[in-house]
């Protein structure tokens, strides 16, 4: 490639850092920022205590404040409770449902569903009618505000509260109204919604927003919990949500204490969870009291360690790539890969020009007339360009070459640079508040995940042919590559195909497979027993841990690949650079998880890289070893 060339690229690749840099350092400012972390017990389970243990519910409360609870949630009460719990009997007469209280109806009660149900019609015997229903199953989810006495009880204790409104049969604006105003009586500024919907969910989210700013209530949004509705709250109320997470009661059965402390921990350091909803064990103890204390403290110690402090919780300020820094990152992004295609086909200077001034013109129309698009384009150009860029530029070495480790490892840490540079664009292409939240994420990953491969494989394999070396010795190195790979190309397609050939890609499709279901923040495949204990005993030595398949194979494979490589051997070579080049593509996809802190993320590639280096110098070891016992034996074989 002519200097000329390199440079105006390389000079579009850097403008594309600083911007990125730039970027990525607002990011990092806001995640320190919000280092304050809410731990809210469920009040329904601390009543459950409290009854088993004959202690008052504010006592409970007031004990697992001692131990690290800042708040306390209570679920809105509906109009099925009152019917469980006999407060309210109901009778099917003529007219439709008659309501019969078992004694006097709290005002909060007559007041809530007097605006629910606007048909009711009190009547001179003090019951309720509802005329022209028949059935309750509706009406059973008809919220009726917030039990008197749990909110005195949260008082008691000094908990803060966190509201559980019921986002069911909201369906206009005075219900949505009473519903909000109920949440400001309980003393509560964060709810976090029961049930499967939030409030408004169908077309008066809006509205629902509106009003939510106007009291100063905040959205606690669960993670890996959808709710109808909830992504359109989040994203009008400017996606200044709280994240939540939950252990649900049925996941409670299969998991022990010590995990879902992990569990919380995970969250709250990895995934930008501020509010840890925590229901306390119900566990065969002496005093299940003082063993759900234990709980609590275990998880808000956990939190410490990892430097953050118990308190209310905020919300994260506005964050957005601005549209100079995307078209910069646009321009960047189209460098690297238009440097690919130099490479493989050493472009006409025309050629050449005519792209560079394609990428910077259609770099600032995108970035001008559809930023939220082009983000997520300029991610997935650099996604995929970057490591291949990097592994694609590596070239074999002169036949029957020396075989140094070392000479693999330079290789690796260059291949490396390459593609942590394109993570760190793909982080700043898609550093705002939605991705930061998961209300969005890179629609691009399982493309990202696959097309680097496709074209390593398609290089690779055509390079690793004799009928790729002939013509690229006749020709010489300075003339296009593309001749010789398509007579390589020419030489695959037409080989004999073996039964190992056929188990080969088989074994490659399976892979391709696992990596496109694997791929993504929610995987409908799930990992092997033997995978969980792996991470849990690296996350264990580690806090932050790497990422398996770079350690396991991907790195360690592509640093003695790339060994061989530089040494001539060529043969074959092309599955090691395959299985390799996950290693990178795995690299440059940690940066795509927007929702975990970048500080986090660095670390992660950084112990990847360390620890698979350490991998393959174990390998290289351990056949040199062999090799020796080898070459002791035979010869006494053969006497």
């Amino acid at each position: 490639m002519p200097v000329t060339h390199k440079r105006a690229l390389a000079a579009l690749i850097a403008v594309a850092l600083v911007a990125g840099f730039w970027t990525l350092r607002r990011r990092i400012d806001i995640e320190r920022s919000n280092q304050t972390v809410s731990v809210a017990v469920d009040y329904t389970r601390c009543a459950e205590l409290a009854g088993l243990t004959g202690r008052s519910t504010a006592s409970v409360l007031r004990m697992l404040r001692a131990a690290g609870a800042t708040h306390t949630a209570i679920r809105e009460q509906t109009l099925g409770d009152l019917v469980a719990n006999k407060s309210i009997e109901v009778l099917g007469v003529a007219q439709g449902l008659k309501f019969v209280p078992a004694s006097e109806l709290p005002e909060r009660v007559a007041t809530q569903l007097a605006v629910r149900i606007p048909g009711l019609r009190a009547l001179d015997d003090g019951t309720l009618l509802c005329p022209g229903v028949t059935a309750l199953e509706l009406l059973r989810q008809v919220g009726v505000g917030y039990p008197e006495q749990a909110v005195a009880d949260a008082r008691a204790s000094g908990l803060d509260t966190i509201a559980r409104p019921i986002g069911e049969m909201t369906l206009t604006r005075q219900v949505l109204n009473a519903s909000l105003d109920a949440v400001h009586r309980a003393d509560a500024d964060v709810v976090v919604f029961a049930g499967l919907q939030v409030l408004g969910a169908y077309d008066l989210v809006g509205y629902a927003a509106e009003q939510m700013r106007l009291r100063g209530i905040r959205f606690g949004y669960i993670e890996m919990a959808k709710q109808h509705g909830d992504l359109q709250l989040a994203g009008k109320v400017d996606h200044r949500i709280i994240r939540c997470h939950a252990v649900a009661a049925a996941e409670m059965l299969k998991l022990s204490p010590a995990r879902a402390v992990d569990r919380y921990a995970l969250a709250v350091r990895e995934r930008n969870v501020r509010l840890c909803y925590v229901r306390p064990y119900l566990l065969a103890a002496e005093d299940p009291v003082h063993t759900a204390a234990d709980y609590v403290g275990q998880i808000t110690q956990a939190i410490a360690r990892d430097g953050f402090r118990t308190g209310r919780a905020g919300t994260y300020p506005p964050l957005s790539v601005g549209r100079g820094a995307l078209m910069a990152l646009l321009m960047g992004a189209g460098a690297a890969a238009i440097w690919l295609l130099q490479v493989v086909f050493s472009l006409p200077r025309r050629i050449f020009w005519g792209l560079v001034a394609a990428d910077i013109v259609a770099s600032a129309a995108g970035a001008l007339a559809a930023p939220g698009l082009m983000q997520h384009v300029a991610a997935l150009l650099a996604a995929i360009a970057f490591p291949t860029l990097a592994i694609v530029s590596v070239r074999p070495g002169e036949a029957h070459g020396r075989l140094r480790l070392w000479r693999g490892l330079g290789l690796f840490l260059l291949v490396s640079l390459v593609s942590l540079c394109g993570g760190l664009l793909v982080a700043a292409c898609l550093s705002d508040l939605p991705h930061m939240m998961q209300l969005a994420t890179f629609r691009g990953v399982k493309l990202a995940q696959l097309a680097p491969l496709f074209v390593v494989f398609i290089v690779f394999a055509a390079r690793c042919t004799t009928a790729y070396e002939e013509v690229r010795t006749e020709m010489g190195t300075g003339l296009p590559e593309w001749p010789a790979l398509r007579a390589g190309l020419i030489e695959v397609a037409s080989a004999a195909v073996r039964y190992w050939h056929v188990g080969l890609i088989i074994i490659g499709l399976g892979v391709a497979a696992v990596l496109l279901l694997r791929s993504g923040n929610v995987s409908p495949m799930p990992p092997s027993a033997l995978e969980l204990q792996v991470r849990s005993t690296l996350q264990e030595l580690l806090v932050v841990r790497p990422r398996t398949k770079e350690i396991l194979f991907g790195h360690p494979i592509m640093i003695l690949s790339l060994a061989f490589l530089a040494a001539g051997r060529r043969r074959g070579l092309w599955v090691g650079v395959l299985m390799g080049a996950i290693g990178q593509v795995s690299l440059v996809n940690t940066f795509g998880h927007i929702h975990t802190p970048l500080a986090i993320s660095l670390v992660r590639v950084l112990y990847g890289l360390v620890l698979g280096g350490g991998a393959a110098v174990g390998l290289w070891l351990a056949g040199r070893v062999g090799l020796m016992m080898y070459h002791k034996v035979v010869p006494r074989a053969t006497d």
